[in-house]
């Protein structure tokens, strides 16, 4: 980026915690008051990403999208047992963002916007 500045992580951060706010109706801090395991978490998927792409919006967006896939699988869980109570445990940063998940659930929500309409609000490009 121009004068080397390179991304705002803690920008990403709140962006992604905002996100995971929105869909849950959780109530995650963001800011100087963010939880900073999940922190840690969310800025190390963000900067491999990143390293990978270079492009900082598609980093975010699917950090976002990984949120999405596992509350709507949290949803279709919940039919399926008769519950339509919202299991939180599917989207925690903690859950999400862990090293050993985040690929396998990335990969679960790109082959959901391939093949089920996917997420129009936040992956549009990843549908091509």
């Amino acid at each position: 980026s121009p004068g080397g500045g390179g991304p705002n992580w803690n920008k990403v951060v709140d962006d992604v915690i905002e996100h995971i706010n929105k869909v849950t109706g959780t109530r995650r801090r963001t800011g100087k008051h963010r939880n900073k395991a999940d922190a840690r978490l969310i800025k190390a998927r963000a900067r491999e990403m990143h390293d990978a792409s270079g492009e900082i919006d598609r980093t975010v967006r699917q950090l976002k999208v990984v949120v999405d896939e596992k509350w709507l699988q949290s949803q279709e869980k919940g039919k399926f047992n008769g519950s339509m109570r919202f299991d939180e445990q599917y989207v925690r940063p903690s859950t999400l963002y862990r090293p050993s998940h985040f690929d396998n659930y990335l990969e679960e929500s790109r082959k959901r916007a391939r093949f089920d309409g996917g997420f129009p609000w936040v992956l549009k490009e990843e549908q091509q």
